[in-house]
């Protein structure tokens, strides 16, 4: 599991962080986030996904779920350096049903270059299998969303002005945080580590 930077976007004082086939207004999706405006880095935790476990006649199987992206945040830029997080909170659960995250600025989200952008493209893993999975332009980007549909915790970053400077989302968490069920809560406060940590840290 390793971060990587895709690109740079520009967000305005609203930001969206939603499916990106969401309408305005969903309930699952965040469309008025109250940020900074500026140029922010995007960038993403992604690698292989793969483990092992007992079936309940206790055979020994193991699976591999491909390269997944394990987290995707943004962070404002400056002209030399990135701004200073200070603090991370919990912001709220993001909603997935098209496999896909987005994070945009709220006044483009709906205009004629992001709905192209957004558009969801049937073909899309047979046309560009190495590059399917993200896409982007100078407004916002979108990303696979971890293993697909569910409900995934935001995190706001802030700087010692208590600017919201960061946005971080995450899709998949380390074993040893999940309960019996294989579950955990989304606002669990263990998990508000890993709204920057080394990405090596969300998997095990």
């Amino acid at each position: 599991m390793q971060e990587q930077k895709l690109c740079n976007i520009t967000l305005g004082e609203s930001v969206a962080a939603t499916d990106p086939c969401y309408s305005v207004g969903t309930e699952v999706g965040e469309f008025e986030i109250a940020m900074k405006p500026g140029e922010y880095e995007v960038r993403v935790a992604r690698g292989e996904i793969t483990g092992q476990y007992t079936t309940k006649e206790g055979e020994e199987k193991t699976y591999n779920f491909g390269e997944r992206v394990a987290r995707l945040r943004v962070i404002r830029k400056e002209v030399r350096r990135y701004e200073k997080v200070s603090e991370w909170e919990y912001y709220s659960s993001l909603g997935v049903d098209s496999g896909r995250m987005s994070i945009w600025n709220a006044v483009k989200y709906n205009n004629e270059d992001g709905q192209a952008t957004r558009e969801w493209k049937i073909n899309r893993y047979e046309e560009d299998p190495e590059n399917y999975w993200w896409n982007a332009n100078e407004d916002g980007v979108w990303t696979d969303a971890g293993l697909g549909d569910g409900l995934y915790p935001s995190y706001i970053g802030r700087n010692e002005d208590g600017e919201a400077v960061a946005l971080s989302i995450i899709f998949i968490f380390p074993e040893s945080l999940l309960d019996e069920n294989g579950s955990i809560l989304l606002n669990d406060e263990r998990l508000l580590s890993l709204a920057d940590a080394p990405a090596s840290l969300l998997v095990e």
